[in-house]
């Protein structure tokens, strides 16, 4: 008697092992839900979430860009009224040495004339 009940009881731990029990069926309907809840409030959040990263990018990236190539064309307005300047002075210099080399040839003609007059007394 004690061996046979020990063969039932084998027989029934092996037939229960291929079967599965109702307790070991897990809900998965909740953790589905939550999932899908998740995805429709990252689609509404993607406007602004894709937004912040834009927004970011440009803060980051494109506005030092800008602000260099600012710079640089700043730099290159006032080369360029440097340089302008520089000839409008020399210009002016030009015309300064023009006329003084004019009263020279004045002065120098006038000496000239002098002399001339002197030696013919």
């Amino acid at each position: 008697a004690g061996v046979a009940a020990y063969v039932k009881k084998q027989r029934n731990d092996e037939t229960q092992s291929h079967y599965i029990e109702s307790n070991a069926i897990v809900d998965n309907s909740n953790a589905c839900k939550a999932v899908e809840y998740f995805l429709k409030g990252m689609t509404r959040q993607s406007t602004a979430i894709g937004g912040m990263v834009i927004t970011s990018f440009i803060e980051q990236a494109i506005e030092p860009i800008n602000r260099q190539i600012s710079d640089q064309e700043s730099l290159i307005k006032n080369i360029n009224d440097d340089l302008n300047k520089t000839e409008n002075d020399q210009e002016l210099l030009r015309e300064e040495l023009k006329k003084y080399m004019q009263e020279s040839d004045h002065i120098t003609n006038d000496y000239n004339s002098l002399k001339s007059e002197i030696q013919a007394l």
